[in-house]
């Protein structure tokens, strides 16, 4: 008898989208994901509270922190508004509450250990645009704040493990630049996750350079007092100035971003000679 053929392999289902109805930010932020099952690439080895929060409303491989994962601007800019007392109980029930030893002072995170040099879609470095507009907005909060600090470190907390060779050769670098740029920061590294995310609670201004770590810290601070880019990835964006409309944080209204495809060697990369304006490839 001939065998009969074997069925045809199911379609992968569409990817699901992220939640912004309350009854779900509640389900989400009271039951970390952890304890639902969920994994990642480097589970749990590199697992921090930044992951932590943004995995809890995270289906597959969808960031709740980017804006094309949601069905429109203002359902994201919305849902944020909504979540954003979740997110706030969440960190506290991490021991991550608002330090006030920060609050004159403004407080920029930057990434930088697997980032950029992961060449992560949604991971990348920053024009000079970005900073310059960073600044401006600072400027107008002038009185709110004595200094300003750059919060970056070359490794991941979580991972209790030491920078790899080119974080910790390019990373410092990086910051210089930064720095520079923003006119007078100092800087500093704190290698406690919940310690970290306390700084950025309890500063007089928050500004993030992309990832969940900050955004997560900015978002529950509810406060306006919040600078973000468009977290929106790779590719055009023409959606930027909408977004930046509709948010609860202040953003540039400009997709900013210095492409991967703009780097041939981050060992070798020199920022400040970067597009200004940066580059989408």
């Amino acid at each position: 008898a001939v065998p009969a053929p074997a069925p045809a392999a199911a379609a992968p289902a569409p990817p699901r989208r992220v939640p912004y109805k309350a009854e779900l930010g509640w389900w989400h932020f009271e039951h970390p994901r952890r304890r639902l099952g969920g994994t990642g690439s480097c589970y749990p080895a590199c697992w921090g509270l930044g992951n932590e929060v943004v995995y809890q409303c995270k289906f597959g491989r969808i960031g709740c922190q980017n804006p094309r994962n949601w069905p429109s601007i203002d359902e994201y800019a919305a849902g944020w508004r909504l979540l954003a007392p979740f997110m706030k109980r969440f960190l506290a029930s991490q021991n991550a509450t608002a330090n006030v030893t920060y609050a004159r002072t403004a407080v920029v995170h930057f990434r930088c250990s697997d980032v950029p040099f992961s060449r992560h879609d949604e991971y990348f470095l920053l024009p000079r645009r970005y900073f310059d507009r960073v600044r401006a907005w600072l400027g107008a909060r002038r009185s709110d704040w004595d200094s300003v600090v750059i919060l970056s470190c070359p490794e991941l907390p979580a991972a209790g493990a030491p920078a790899s060779p080119l974080a910790a050769a390019r990373c410092g670098d990086f910051v210089d630049v930064i720095a520079g740029w923003l006119g007078d920061a100092a800087t500093i590294c704190e290698r406690n996750s919940a310690v970290a995310l306390g700084a950025m609670l309890g500063a007089a201004a928050l500004v993030s350079t992309g990832g969940s770590f900050s955004f997560a810290a900015g978002v529950a601070r509810g406060d306006g007092a919040f600078f973000a880019p468009s977290l929106a990835g790779v590719g055009d964006f023409p959606e930027a100035a909408r977004l930046a409309a509709a948010v609860p944080w202040a953003s540039t209204g400009t997709h900013d971003r210095l492409g991967h495809g703009c780097v041939d060697d981050y060992a070798t990369f020199d920022y400040a000679a970067a597009p200004a304006d940066g580059c989408a490839s």
